[in-house]
């Protein structure tokens, strides 16, 4: 569920949008738009709500192989329906490990905007999405005490090591695990 200019939305069923209305004692759906069947529904294992600039927006992760993300923007005129966009007017949609975290304006130093950076799975390790290009890079933050997974990774990585040869010793690694 999500707030978004004093509204509550919910996703149901992983792509249907609804607003929940709260009273003391039950909790009402109204759903928006047509149900969506599930031969066309768009490939993901993450589905979230979030919001930008005010937006409603459905965030799909896909992690199969390397990050993948989709971002739809819902339109509520007579349409009522997802549309996908690759630009978040340069604006930076942030995910922890859950879900959606925020979503930060264009005049912050350092973040790239129309990105998606999203938590990986290990210790200080974070993905970059963009939006334009569907190129992802994943990061490793440094640390006084980081694993030393991540520091092997990053060194292999920086010394030549192709990256399919990491990943062969990442999952032998994960294997003995």
């Amino acid at each position: 569920m999500l707030f978004v200019d004093g509204t509550l939305y919910a996703l149901v069923n992983d792509l249907r949008l609804a607003i929940v209305e709260l009273s003391d004692t039950s909790l009402e759906l109204s759903f928006l738009g047509e149900e969506l069947d599930y031969a066309s529904r768009p490939a993901g294992g993450r589905f979230m709500l979030g919001e930008c600039g005010g937006e409603v927006l459905l965030i799909i992760v896909d992690n199969s192989e390397t990050m993948v993300c989709h971002v739809f923007r819902w339109i509520s005129a007579e349409e009522r329906k997802w549309v996908m966009i690759t630009s978040l007017g340069g604006r930076t949609l942030f995910l922890g490990f859950h879900g959606f975290a925020a979503c930060i304006g264009p005049d912050c130093p350092g973040i790239r905007g129309d990105y998606v950076y999203a938590a990986g799975p290990r210790l200080g390790e974070w993905h970059e999405y963009s939006l334009a290009d569907g190129t992802c890079n994943v990061r490793y933050a440094e640390y006084p005490g980081a694993s030393p997974l991540n520091n092997n990774y990053l060194s292999d990585l920086q010394s030549g090591s192709s990256p399919a040869c990491v990943n062969d010793r990442l999952k032998v690694f994960l294997g003995a695990l």
